[in-house]
């Protein structure tokens, strides 16, 4: 892992799905707000690579809510992939979560009419293409977060901690931005990464929600 400059970004890398090239054309193309940021961005390949970033730091207090994460996402089957850290003007991105989410979508397709024709190599290769994808709109969703920090912007009060998440303001703003972010970008994104078969839409029909729609094309002379 090598510590990289992205525009204002420092960005700690320790994905094994996404380089750092890939990351520098995606915030080149995105308005220069975003490029004049100063966070730090973290992407964690596991979460032993977060907890060990919260014992090196000694944030006791994230290591405590991490583990405790840990367990209530392990129940519900519902993950945070990405948080911001308004002290440090930091950004954490989860790899390893987006692949236990990415599992529970691939349980659902080979039960789908066709699913016995996607095979393991077939798989693999749509799982790391939607792997970078999610990795992106998570690292755009954030940014957001840093820029309403920079605008004095995020203020959260009491309150919103008794708030689900899709109901706090800063969420709302957040998604409703990189809504605005994928439909002007979302085809140079998809270049970028050389990504298919992968869409992120937002659901409020039952409140505010991010989905995404997966489709698997198989070649009949695929193995």
């Amino acid at each position: 892992m090598e510590v990289v400059k992205i525009s204002n970004l420092t960005v700690h890398n320790y994905s094994t799905t996404i380089p750092n090239k890939e990351i520098n054309e995606c915030i080149k193309i995105l308005p220069v707000e975003y490029q004049k940021l100063n966070s730090h961005v973290f992407i964690h390949v596991d979460k032993k690579s977060y907890l060990h970033f919260c014992l090196k730091n000694l944030r006791l207090s994230d290591l405590l809510t991490s583990m405790i994460e840990i367990v209530i996402e392990k129940s519900k089957c519902k993950f945070r992939l990405g948080v911001y850290k308004i002290k440090q003007d930091e950004i954490h991105l989860f790899e390893e979560k987006i692949h236990i989410f990415l599992l529970l979508v691939e349980n659902q397709i080979v039960g789908t009419d066709g699913g016995e024709d996607v095979t393991p190599n077939i798989w693999n290769e749509y799982e790391n293409m939607w792997a970078k994808y999610i990795l992106m709109y998570n690292l755009i969703h954030e940014l957001n977060h840093a820029i309403q920090s920079k605008r004095k912007k995020l203020n959260i009060k009491l309150e919103d901690l008794f708030k689900t998440w899709v109901h706090r303001k800063h969420e709302i703003d957040a998604v409703s931005k990189s809504e605005e972010i994928y439909e002007e970008y979302g085809d140079e994104f998809n270049k970028i990464l050389k990504t298919q078969g992968i869409e992120v839409y937002h659901n409020r029909k039952n409140g505010l929600n991010i989905e995404y729609k997966f489709n698997i094309e198989v070649d009949d002379k695929a193995d």
